[in-house]
């Protein structure tokens, strides 16, 4: 068994509640890339099915993999899962490094593609990690 980071970039059409996306990480232990795709999917799934804020946050919201990364095993430990990071539609930059460096994704990685540099603005992120 190998431990991965998966890092998930969910978009709402039309926005939901004047959020455009959110940005999560979920880690996973899985014998291949592919199954801990799949693991962290359904561990989405099942925390938001479970979530009163996200009961009705399913409607118009795609999810994609943005990037995944082998770690080893005492990060994995370390590693916090379940929290989002929540954009609107011009701040999408922020959240992605803001996710990024939460990650602690490689330099590399896909996410700091999307987390261009960003200045103050009047754009809103949120940041919401659940309660254990």
């Amino acid at each position: 068994m190998a431990y991965y980071r998966v890092l998930l970039r969910g978009l709402w059409d039309p926005p939901l509640e004047g959020y455009a996306g959110f940005f999560t990480t979920r880690t996973a232990i899985t014998a291949s890339i592919e199954e801990a795709k799949a693991t962290a999917l359904l561990a989405l799934e099942r925390e938001w099915s479970e979530a009163p804020f996200f009961a009705d946050g399913g409607e118009g919201l795609s999810l994609e993999i943005v990037d995944i990364w082998r770690i080893g095993w005492l990060r994995a430990r370390r590693s916090a899962s379940g929290g989002h990071c929540f954009f609107t539609e011009d701040e999408e930059g922020g959240a992605a490094r803001l996710e990024a460096e939460s990650a602690k994704a490689p330099s590399g990685s896909n996410i700091w593609q999307l987390a261009t540099p960003y200045n103050q603005s009047d754009g809103r992120f949120y940041v919401f990690e659940p309660d254990d």
